[in-house]
């Protein structure tokens, strides 16, 4: 049986080159399916995942667009 890469349905896929679209559908599922469970686990609350995403999305920010010196 070929293992090869998996995609979202299990399926066997070629390996090779992945699309930016493929790579932000799995990132996304990814980090919904984690929150999901967190949350629903009573680990975190929606409002402390919110608070989080707002403080990670700055500092991406500022890596991504620095402010010159």
């Amino acid at each position: 049986m070929n293992k090869g890469v998996q995609n979202l349905t299990n399926k066997p896929r070629q390996t090779g080159n992945v699309t930016v679209y493929e790579l932000l559908i799995s990132s996304l599922t990814m980090t919904d399916a984690l929150a999901k469970l967190l949350i629903e686990k009573g680990l975190i609350t929606r409002e402390e995942f919110m608070q989080k995403i707002s403080e990670e999305r700055a500092t991406y920010q500022k890596l991504l667009n620095p402010t010159p010196q």
